[in-house]
């Protein structure tokens, strides 16, 4: 997809309910860096948000960096990784802890839920947006342009509003997650079945 056809697609921003604002992210976040190696090691993951770095595929690891040079990061905060925020890596930490200095930490204003926060930025239309403000050679890696990145738009509704949305979103994800984890537990029974089957079928020699 071409820069010119993700522009298309920002025209969804014309369409926002009247009483909800559209507002660059220069507005309702601002950049913070606060230095410090004591906390819980997190991450962020495609689709998983921001994560105990523990419980991603890697498990449990040692910091490549200097501790010294870790970032405090606080429930709130929206992390973003440089490199792939443009595929949806960011997201909105709900507790305390450190990560990388290669993540950007945005601190949100009092005007954003997080919860709801957590879903907007993560959310193909904003994501889209991302990729518009990202620069790089090849399709995997793009650096995050900030004076492009401070002009991503933003769909701010009341708060009140904000902690509806999220509670529905909650409630329907959990849902559709039970669902998931239902139907890979019977994949997995299908699949030793199957194994059963192939071992019974090859080794019972009569």
């Amino acid at each position: 997809m071409t820069k010119e056809e993700y522009k298309e697609k920002l025209t969804w921003l014309k369409t926002a309910p009247k009483g909800w604002d559209v507002k660059p992210l220069r507005v309702v976040t601002r950049e913070k860096s606060i230095k410090g190696s004591d906390g819980e090691l997190l991450s962020v993951y495609l689709d998983r948000g921001v994560i105990r770095a523990s419980d991603g595929s890697l498990g449990t690891h040692a910091p490549s960096e200097e501790m010294g040079n870790y970032q405090v990061i606080e429930p709130g905060d929206f992390i973003l990784n440089n490199q792939q925020a443009w595929r949806g890596s960011v997201g909105v930490s709900f507790e305390h802890g450190i990560i990388s200095p290669a993540y950007l930490v945005l601190k949100l204003s009092e005007e954003l839920n997080w919860r709801y926060s957590n879903y907007l930025f993560r959310a193909r239309p904003i994501v889209d947006q991302f990729m518009l403000a990202s620069q790089g050679v090849g399709s995997i890696q793009r650096q995050i342009h900030a004076p492009s990145f401070k002009n991503v738009l933003t769909i701010v509704p009341p708060l009140e509003t904000q902690k509806s949305i999220a509670a529905f979103l909650d409630e329907r994800t959990k849902a559709i997650d039970e669902l998931v984890a239902k139907k890979e537990k019977m994949i997995e029974l299908l699949r030793e079945k199957r194994s059963t089957v192939i071992n019974d079928a090859t080794t019972n020699v009569n």
